[in-house]
């Protein structure tokens, strides 16, 4: 969990946002100026932004997929396709308890009550 962590808060934003690999002035995702942030501003954007795609992540597995897959599952579904519509769903209820444990892994004091604490 440990090195999940840290791919989480170090690696990953860093390379949806474009940061850092020597470009001048990039501006991320956030429309954060990479190149005039600290190093410790820097690991803390990461941070933050990991979290928050986690949780976008976390929103859509639970609120869509369940929302699609629950109603696909309460129609006749044709073609012997039942059984694998509800494993789709028993995977992306496995995903969500993956997604909720990285983020109270990384970041306990964040989510103590709420799974969505960067998007409402």
């Amino acid at each position: 969990m440990r090195a999940a962590c840290a791919l989480l808060i170090t690696l990953f934003p860093c390379g949806l946002a474009s940061c850092g690999r020597g470009a001048r002035d990039v501006i991320s995702t956030g429309g954060v100026v990479w190149t005039r942030l600290t190093p410790s501003q820097r690991l803390r954007y990461n941070q933050l932004q990991g979290l928050y795609v986690n949780e976008q992540i976390l929103f859509f597995e639970e609120a869509l997929a369940e929302a699609v897959l629950g109603a696909l599952l309460r129609q006749p579904v044709p073609g012997g396709l039942e059984p694998s519509l509800r494993r789709f769903r028993e995977d992306e209820a496995a995903h969500s308890i993956m997604f909720r444990e990285l983020n109270r892994a990384c970041a306990p004091g964040l989510y103590t009550r709420d799974d969505h604490r960067l998007i409402r």
